[in-house]
């Protein structure tokens, strides 16, 4: 999947400026989830749909909020 089609879901920053992100990669029907921190990446799943994928990052985003990352 090119990086030009990756579109950002949410993006947190820390007050020490450390940052992480969910971004969406979609292909058809299908899409790939990838999230980073701090630039890095930090994982991914692919998803047989938009919908799960953009569950999935709402999932992540809570966690990342309640762990600080």
């Amino acid at each position: 999947m090119e990086s030009a089609n990756l579109s950002v879901l949410w993006r947190v920053e820390q007050a020490n400026g450390r940052t992480a992100s969910a971004r969406l990669a979609p292909s058809g029907d299908k899409a790939k989830l990838i999230w980073y921190s701090g630039g890095d990446v930090v994982g991914s799943e692919e998803f047989g749909d938009i919908a799960s994928a953009m569950n999935r990052a709402e999932e992540l985003r809570v966690l990342v909020k309640i762990t600080g990352f």
